[in-house]
């Protein structure tokens, strides 16, 4: 089976630790990106499950700014994060 390749942006191997937060919700979740481009990133925790699909935000360690994203796909412990712009 072929899989189409979706990604706009070549993704460079990563690992960065960052924390995960949504409106209305107090808590925060940890998890670690393992790759990233200027569009998304994969993440893993073993928390993916209490993030609900709505729009996040990201802080990940070694930048200045919280990125707003929405996670597209799930698979176990990981994850695919698309940023807004």
């Amino acid at each position: 089976m072929d899989v189409k390749e979706r990604r706009k942006g070549i993704r460079r191997t990563v690992e960065l630790h960052a924390r995960i937060s949504q409106s209305g919700c107090a808590a925060t979740i940890d998890c670690i990106v393992q790759n990233a481009s200027g569009d998304g990133c994969q993440i893993i925790s073993d928390n993916l499950d209490m993030i609900s699909d709505d729009t996040i935000q990201m802080n990940i360690a070694g930048f200045n700014e919280t990125m707003t994203a929405r996670i597209v796909w799930r698979e176990g412990d990981r994850g695919g994060v698309a940023f807004i712009r």
